[in-house]
């Protein structure tokens, strides 16, 4: 991935992908400004903005067992060859793709998110011995411990700003597994374009979060699996060496 300034990045400003976002869903669309992480989330699954019927907490079509199961048999096969014992998952949504890795790993798993309703239904559903759920925004708040760190297609629904601060939330995980919905290199725009923390990603706007591109600049060691999508995009799960560097 070539290194893109920064201030090439600047000139497409926020104002201009809210423009483009409100033109293209009209009164769907929901603006995020002056709205906490929590408030826009739990609105988009009250309003069902990733699908489902109302009054269902649904976290998307990218849960679909179709489509996670190659990110679910990757992940459980790192969680095999590397003894891992405990996962924490954040943004863990809905649950569906969560509740296949704990069925199929067998780990002592914490699923983090910022809706509150999510995490009781959650918890009164599929709490155990070995599963529970936390209420926490993954932006600010102390995260709990485990081995391994899993963020699957989270990232891509925030600001550059929000990344970072959740990547240095993560520091002290000594394994960390990304899945972002990402466009082939001779499709992409420029990766890493700035957005506000919504339904939409920077797919749409001809981008998407690059963990090893600027401003992250985040060495990643192995793509774990690519999920090719009909429209050409992936759904691509990467793995960090250790304790990422905390972004720049």
């Amino acid at each position: 991935m070539r290194r893109i300034p920064d201030w090439i990045r600047g000139l497409v400003p926020l104002w201009l992908a809210d423009a483009y976002r409100r033109l293209r869903h009209g009164r769907t669309w929901f603006d995020p400004r002056g709205r906490s992480v929590r408030i826009v989330f739990t609105e988009i699954y009250r309003r069902n903005l990733w699908g489902g019927h109302p009054g269902e907490l649904y976290s998307g079509p990218g849960s679909e067992l179709a489509v996670a199961e190659p990110y679910i048999r990757a992940v459980t096969e790192y969680i095999h060859s590397h003894g891992i014992r405990s996962v924490v998952d954040l943004g863990c949504g809905d649950f569906r793709v969560g509740r296949e890795v704990v069925a199929a790993a067998g780990v002592r798993y914490c699923g983090v998110d910022v809706v509150p309703e999510l995490i009781e239904r959650n918890q009164e559903a599929f709490g155990s011995e070995l599963v529970r759920f936390a209420c926490q925004d993954i932006t600010r708040d102390s995260l709990p411990p485990a081995d391994l760190c899993l963020i699957r297609q989270v990232l891509q629904h925030l600001s550059n700003a929000q990344i970072r601060a959740v990547l240095q939330n993560c520091s002290h995980y000594s394994g960390l597994i990304v899945t972002e919905h990402v466009l082939p290199e001779d499709k992409m725009i420029l990766p890493n374009l700035d957005i506000r923390h919504g339904v939409e990603t920077r797919v749409e706007i001809g981008s998407a979060v690059v963990l090893s591109a600027l401003p992250f600049d985040l060495p990643v060691v192995e793509v774990l699996c690519d999920v090719p999508l009909p429209d050409g995009s992936i759904i691509r799960t990467v793995r960090l060496n250790g304790s990422p560097a905390t972004p720049g």
